[in-house]
């Protein structure tokens, strides 16, 4: 399937002027299809679209009722228990002019400049066009109409605690939520034995909250009890002044110690024309810059009933939502990310095989599996990010675990071991969160000894270290200490065990343990050997390790076990573990993650592939879940069968799941109107594990590399060759990799640095253009 061949090198060579300059124009603009349009108003909150800014913010944006509707929303606006909440609700609505039955609506997402436009026309003829953009936190709203008008401007909040706070001055008015305190986290530390010394305590004095003012000032109107949407609470009204150009800002907020006076200060200044459009520019930048960093423009005059279309579209989109998270403080949560809305009984929730039939009406913060970071979740939000070159949206994942390692330290001290030990899942404050023990640890069976998260963390920073140089030195201590942690919990088991810490071949015997949520009491699982063998080696290949550490982790790579391998109907196939007691959760697939993320077979190990392929076609049902089905073969939510096939180069296989992943049918319920809402599967909506991981296969088909392996830049391994693409990704040794490909050939490529080009191996079902 693969080849490399000096005739490719010398057409890269030849080519190579005249093939930049094709790319680079390529590379300028997203595709004018790549708009969405709607042609009328919304039913409710449901059919909202994401407006995303930074830093974590961001608003869910609808038109319903001849009003603009906002949920305001802010991914560091944890309360006191460490609940991601809303900022609370915004309606803006014309005053004295007929509206009814309007006309000429449209509704349009920019996503070039990262803009919502909303026109339309009333009753009386009046036209009215609204712009709706972010410049960092602080989101800006430009009104122009015929005639003029007033609007009235709406705050709502469903929460009644005393953390929320409403006032009003002469520029506008703000809404807070003020922690009160933190003993929650504190109770949760010091039943697990956790020091509050080594907590990263991250909703002690948090504010979060936002400043409305507009452009000749607001006049307030009325306060009251309202009902919303599906809910009720707290309502304050305030008016613009008569004109036909209004400008409203809401600045947002979200931190320790949050200034809350800088609030109101960065909203009145954007009120002055001139600081606007300086600020506005610096947007236009930042978001050009986004999008020129890496692209995959799939069938892109296709339209937009092609299925192949609908996958580029959808994983730009999707990238768009992430970008909200550009310098972030945390990571998006899995189960929503910010754009969550409220819970409405009577819609329809497709893949509800975890009860999600049962879901009752429930507020805008509401989302299932609440507070949790479940890091085999989480991982789809980092690793979209490694190829797109992204790192001011992936940084925030090293950063959770290196403000949680002097946590993840005491919990392996608990266990009487050496290192860290990262369990899953973890709370905010890396604290764990379900059925947890006085030990730091989970008492739920499938998850007990689920420690692997941390290894493929690890794993991540290196990768992204590889392919962008990005600084990880702050993160080695973590990352050894990860690994130290493996070795020495697992000779203490084993010395208590058999008396000695290692088996009679001198391999460390890791048992017991989790294999992710699948195996019970296993004896080496399948992901955690791999794991270990990836990490260690890529640690031992770091410029940053110490001297001290690589000569521990080369003394340690010996003593790792080999990949558990069985055979069946006569072939060999990669077994969940050497031994395992208990079977659980049947969705997982831990045995491919040797192919995809660790690369120890597939494409990046020619001739390796075939072990993999066995293992997939040889999969029967296992461990709970609907009896018959083989569960783990599915494509929605967090599954890993698009990136798994990817990796082990099985286009029809990938392209079909691609198809489930992330084309406009992923868009699992009918009630969703935004075409890159994927779910809900296991999770919520959106379904930010669903989308990552349909954006990493997608990335994996087009091109794979292992950063520790035999340096080639595997190109076009599973790409279906009727579907045009121009891509721009990122490869390990900080190598940029563009091309186009159309109608199965590869009419330009760029390779940055051009020494690299050496490298490059293309699949041999391409033509290689000869112009």
């Amino acid at each position: 399937m693969i080849r490399q061949t000096a005739g490719l090198v010398i057409f890269i060579v030849i080519s190579l002027i005249f093939l930049n300059k094709t790319v680079a124009q390529k590379g300028d603009f997203l595709p004018s299809s790549y708009e969405v349009v709607w042609n009328s108003p919304s039913f409710d909150s449901f059919d909202n679209m994401p407006l995303s800014g930074c830093k974590g913010a961001g608003a869910n944006v609808w038109m319903q009722n001849e009003t603009l509707w906002l949920y305001l929303a802010h991914n560091g606006a944890y309360s006191e228990d460490e609940t991601l909440l809303k900022l609370g609700a915004v309606k803006i609505r014309p005053v004295g002019i007929p509206l009814g039955k309007i006309k000429d609506f449209k509704q349009i997402l920019d996503l070039q400049k990262a803009q919502i436009t909303i026109s339309f026309t009333a009753q009386d003829e009046t036209n009215l066009n609204l712009n709706l953009r972010y410049v960092g936190e602080n989101l800006t709203i430009t009104a122009k109409t015929s005639k003029p008008v007033s609007f009235d401007v709406s705050y709502g909040n469903w929460r009644t605690t005393k953390s929320e706070a409403f006032s009003i001055n002469k520029n506008g008015f703000s809404f807070l939520h003020r922690n009160q305190n933190s003993n929650f986290t504190l109770k949760q530390a010091a039943n697990q034995n956790i020091p509050e010394n080594s907590l990263d305590n991250a909703v002690k004095d948090r504010i979060s909250g936002g400043f409305i003012t507009a452009r000749g000032g607001l006049n307030f109107v009325a306060a009251g009890d309202q009902t919303w949407q599906k809910w009720s609470g707290k309502a304050f009204v305030a008016r613009t002044k008569n004109s036909t150009n209004h400008l409203m800002v809401i600045a947002t907020g979200a931190a320790k110690n949050l200034q809350v006076a800088n609030l109101e200060k960065h909203a009145v200044e954007l009120c002055d024309e001139i600081n606007l459009n300086t600020a506005l520019e610096k947007e236009n930048k930042r978001w050009k810059a986004f999008w020129q960093r890496s692209y995959i423009k799939i069938n892109s005059d296709a339209g937009a009933n092609d299925s192949a279309f609908q996958i580029g579209h959808n994983y730009q989109l999707f990238r768009y939502m992430l970008a909200c998270n550009s310098e972030g403080e945390f990571p998006l949560k899995f189960n929503g990310g910010i754009f969550t809305v409220e819970a409405y009984g009577n819609k329809k929730y497709p893949h509800n095989n975890e009860g999600m039939s049962a879901i009752k009406d429930a507020d805008p913060d509401y989302r299932r599996w609440g507070n949790m970071f479940m890091a085999q979740n989480q991982r789809w939000l980092g690793w979209p990010a490694v190829a797109g070159g992204d790192d001011d949206l992936m940084n925030v994942s090293r950063k959770f675990y290196r403000d949680r390692y002097t946590a993840a330290k005491q919990r392996a001290k608990n266990l009487g071991a050496e290192g860290a030990c990262f369990v899953e899942p973890l709370s905010l404050a890396g604290l764990c969160c379900v059925a947890p023990n006085k030990l730091g640890t989970c008492n739920a069976p499938h998850l007990k000894y689920h420690f692997v998260m941390g290894l493929e963390n690890a794993w991540q920073a290196l990768c992204m270290n590889s392919n962008t140089n990005v600084d990880i030195r702050p993160d080695i201590p973590w990352m050894v200490d990860v690994v130290r942690f493996y070795d020495s919990f697992y000779q203490n088991k084993n010395r208590e065990k058999s008396g000695k810490p290692l088996n009679d071949k001198e391999k460390l015997v890791i048992y017991p343990c989790n294999g992710l949520e699948l195996t019970g009491n296993a004896t080496n699982p399948v992901e955690t050997v791999a794991a270990l063998k990836a990490v260690i080696n890529g640690l031992i290949k770091s410029k940053d390790l110490s001297i001290a550490d690589k000569s521990y982790l080369t003394n340690l790579q010996k003593r790792i076990p080999e990949l558990p391998v069985t055979t069946k109907n006569g072939v060999s196939i990669l077994n969940l573990a050497d031994t395992w007691e208990a079977l659980y959760n049947g969705w997982e697939l831990p045995e491919l993650y040797s192919a995809w993320p660790y690369r120890l077979i597939g494409i990046t190990k020619p001739g390796t592939a075939q072990i993999g392929i066995d293992t997939w076609n040889s999969l029967t049902p296992r461990g709970d879940g609907d009896p018959g089905k083989l569960l783990c073969k599915y494509d929605y939510s967090w599954m890993p069968t698009l990136a798994d096939m990817a990796a082990l180069g099985l286009t029809g296989e990938a392209g079909k799941r691609a198809i489930a992943k992330l084309s406009y049918q992923a868009k699992a319920s009918p009630d969703l109107r935004f075409t890159a809402y994927f779910g809900p599967g296991h999770d919520w909506m959106p379904d930010h594990n669903w989308g990552g991981s349909g954006m990493v296969g997608l990335q994996e088909m087009l091109m794979a590399s292992d950063p520790f392996g035999d340096g080639k830049i595997y190109l076009l391994p599973a790409w279906p060759k009727e579907w045009d693409v121009d891509f721009k990704l990122y490869a390990p040794k900080q190598t940029i990799v563009e091309a186009s490909v159309r109608q199965g050939r590869v009419v330009s490529l760029k390779v940055t640095p051009g020494e690299r080009r050496k490298d490059i191996v293309i699949n041999t079902g391409f033509k290689i253009s000869d112009n």
